[in-house]
């Protein structure tokens, strides 16, 4: 027999770590990876290094950082699903991790569940490129610059962060760490939390009940990159109550008293403007580039359309104009300006976070970022419900002067 000539009719396929079939799932060090579907075999490798791009704002890598590069010469139809071991150690809060993916010049959570049981934590994605496990910093406000706080403000959770000044006004009760290069409190002020500063300046009868501690480096945090995107030409003035699907726009106005929901995607758009008592509301996740500038009147809500307290909508702005936001105003977002000066009015409730150049928030506000669902929304409730009471008064009362003067 002719071994020769039978090796040489038969064609011999070296298909890797990666075969064709469904469900097919590859494992490599501490990852798995998992294909729905795999047409083409081939090889699935994972780099892992110290070194990448920036965590974005509001999230740190572990101790040790660690970054993973995919990547497969497969052939493959799309979900891939990802689940990375972690070390606990590594990290502060294991609850807090996040599996992100950098994809479009900005990182994207994908994550889908965390056992940390077991410290695993798996994501969904349909390419491969750099992927992290980030942690998130709790923090409710973050400046470059400054937070200048006024009197009467509660922060019932989330870290207060300035690289510059931090100033607490009078009967300001925060519940959380103050982290600055200089702290000022003014009188009757309560910090139950820790305070890591570089100077401390703190009026009579306020108190820190944490940890006090100096010095702290600077930067304490610094901003992640701002996303690469591209706007369109369109212009919408919202008349009436109406849903939008996502897309490039040059202008976005709400006009007063009308609701404008927004489906889940990313809206690139020059400015936005939300006109008094007008309602922003969206099925998350929701993302906003804005290249100009946001204008808030007061009264103003942006919510979750269904009413869950959750972090789907976040707001990044590329400009330096100041972003004013109305007094009396409900809202729940993350908002991103690295470049701005945000000022919140007075009487707002407010969910979320907020990172910008420089923060200052009126009196009488209320502050969160933690997922206080029955607490913040009655909050919220409480709130309308005083204001509404509060507007039916004055009508009734400037009616009774009126009719007083006519008499």
């Amino acid at each position: 027999m002719d071994f020769a000539l039978i090796l040489g009719k038969t064609d011999i396929e070296v298909i890797g770590n990666t075969q064709p079939g469904t469900n097919v799932k590859v494992a490599i060090g501490g990852t798995e990876i998992t294909f729905a579907e795999v047409f083409a075999g081939g090889e699935t490798t994972v780099a892992t290094s110290s070194t990448g791009t920036a965590p974005p704002s509001g999230f740190k890598l572990g101790n040790p950082p660690t970054y993973y590069d995919i990547s497969t010469t497969a052939g493959f139809t799309p979900p891939v699903e990802i689940c990375i071991n972690y070390n606990e150690t590594q990290f502060n809060q294991e609850k807090n991790l996040k599996l992100q993916q950098f994809k479009g010049g900005q990182w994207v959570n994908i994550t889908i569940s965390l056992d940390v049981i077991n410290n695993v934590v798996c994501g969904k994605t349909d390419t491969f490129s750099e992927f992290a496990i980030f942690e998130i910093i709790p923090f409710v406000l973050f400046a470059g610059e400054e937070i200048m706080i006024e009197k009467n403000v509660q922060i019932l959770n989330g870290d207060l962060i300035s690289n510059g000044r931090l100033k607490i006004g009078k009967n300001t009760v925060v519940n959380s760490n103050l982290f600055a290069d200089k702290i000022v409190i003014d009188k009757n002020s309560l910090i139950k939390g820790d305070a890591l500063f570089n100077e401390l300046n703190v009026a009579k009868n306020s108190i820190i009940l944490g940890v006090t501690s100096t010095p702290i480096s600077l930067p304490i945090m610094e901003f992640s990159l701002t996303p690469i995107f591209e706007t369109g030409d369109q212009d919408l003035v919202i008349k009436q109550n109406q849903t939008i699907n996502p897309g490039r726009f040059d202008k976005i106005e709400v006009n007063e008293d009308v609701t404008l929901t927004l489906n889940r995607g990313t809206y690139n758009l020059n400015r936005l403007k939300l006109n008094k008592r007008s309602k922003l509301l969206f099925f998350g996740p929701v993302i906003i580039n804005i290249q100009k500038e946001i204008e808030i009147k007061k009264e103003a809500i942006i919510f979750p359309s269904d009413q869950i307290i959750t972090q789907n909508l976040i707001i990044n702005i590329q400009g330096d104009k100041n972003i004013d936001i109305g007094e009396n105003s409900s809202l729940n977002f993350l908002l991103f300006a690295p470049n701005s000066q945000v000022n919140l009015g007075e009487r707002i409730t407010f969910r979320g976070q907020v990172s910008a150049k420089e923060i200052k928030i009126g009196k009488n506000s209320i502050f969160s970022r933690v997922e206080d669902e029955k607490r913040f929304l009655t909050l919220s409730f409480l709130k309308s419900a005083f204001s509404n009471l509060f507007a039916n008064f004055l009508k009734f009362f400037r009616a009774t002067l009126l009719s007083s003067f006519r008499w």
